[in-house]
């Protein structure tokens, strides 16, 4: 888990703690990340940047054992205070580019009423540190 904590210097000029956010990798085995991950992809969804719409129930059903059953499903989610407020999907790919494994990230979504208080970057830093392969993961 990181947590990191900051400040931000509002129109008035001083400087105000933020609350420390904690980017924890899932485990998709854990009752209590699989509800995260499909609330926030639900809510994800619902938003201007998804279909503005809820994800079908079928689809909120078959998510979860769908991102278990993928071989290079990694997720990571964002914490604020013990809720779930935001979360990077990714997979293990291959850069035909640059000839080497890398890790995709899929969907990157946070809440919207804690969007702006730099949670996005917390959530795709550990995606850049992460071994992209399996075996430099074992």
């Amino acid at each position: 888990m990181i947590s990191t904590a900051q400040a931000e210097r509002p129109n008035d000029g001083k400087l105000r703690p933020i609350p420390l956010v904690d980017i924890v990798e899932a485990d998709l085995s854990c009752v209590k990340h699989q509800t995260a991950i499909v609330e926030l992809v639900n809510a994800y969804a619902m938003d201007a940047m998804g279909n503005g719409q809820p994800l079908p129930a079928e689809v909120r059903g078959a998510l979860i054992p769908g991102l278990q059953n993928h071989p290079t499903t990694i997720v990571f989610l964002a914490y604020r205070e013990g809720q779930p407020v935001g979360i990077a999907v990714c997979f293990r790919g291959f850069s035909t580019f640059a000839a080497r494994p890398l890790i995709n990230i899929h969907d990157l979504a946070i809440l919207p009423e804690f969007r702006g208080q730099k949670i996005g970057p917390k959530l795709w830093w550990p995606s850049r540190r992460k071994p992209a392969t399996r075996a430099a993961a074992s």
